[in-house]
């Protein structure tokens, strides 16, 4: 007779089955993005000296690819408990870090297009970075695994709490509200702009290099 607990063996192992695809399929997709786009980095990149423009576009570029392309096999592994629970917490550590170049390129563009202000940099910097922070106490500290012999050999997620929901919220509401200062700053800039010439450098490179950031994280 069918039980609960096969429903739920059943239910786990799909949810298993579907996380290996989507795997698969990013991993695919980001590494077939970096094979059409590494011929251009290499001319533009590797050729040039090393200043904070190319530091963030490698760190922004090869946590994905190390995340998504590299790591896509070790991800997925089914490894043995408690030897599972590091794999976890290395894949979370890996996973989040990719915020702090977003906040960083974000609030570099904040301060360019804003004429220098610091102030909305900061704000826009802290209200995206809340993400790498706050992800890593919920995840760290407020998530724990299992083992069920029945489901898999390697660890099962208990249930989400009350804290890591909580933190959902506010992470999400960090990210709109620096997205929304990053947004209003550039149709402020757009709508002022009406030569280049008449724009400093910097920001310059942001206003014509940084337009589909924002919209690309969301």
């Amino acid at each position: 007779m069918w039980s609960f607990q096969n429903s739920t063996t059943l239910a786990v192992k799909d949810a298993i089955h579907l996380d290996d695809l989507i795997t698969v399929a990013t991993a695919a997709l980001v590494g077939y993005d970096y094979v059409l786009t590494v011929s251009r980095e290499l001319r533009l990149f590797w050729k040039g000296s090393i200043n904070v423009a190319s530091i963030l576009y490698f760190t922004n570029r090869y946590l994905a690819v190390l995340y998504y392309v590299g790591l896509a096999y070790y991800r997925r592994l089914v490894l043995p408990f408690p030897v599972c629970q590091v794999q976890n917490y290395f894949n979370i550590g890996i996973r989040y870090l990719q915020y702090l170049p977003w906040a960083v390129f974000s609030a570099l563009r904040v301060y360019a297009l804003s004429r220098k202000h610091w102030g909305l940099s900061g704000v826009t910097f802290f209200s995206l970075v809340l993400a790498l922070a706050l992800n890593y106490y919920g995840n760290f500290h407020h998530r724990s695994f299992y083992t069920d012999s029945t489901i898999t050999s390697g660890c099962v997620t208990a249930a989400t709490t009350p804290t890591v929901l909580s933190l959902v919220v506010v992470i999400t509401g960090g990210q709109i509200i620096g997205d929304a200062i990053a947004m209003g700053i550039t149709w402020k800039a757009t709508y002022h702009a009406r030569r280049d010439s008449s724009l400093s450098f910097l920001t310059r490179v942001m206003f014509r290099n940084g337009k589909s950031t924002s919209v690309q994280r969301i």
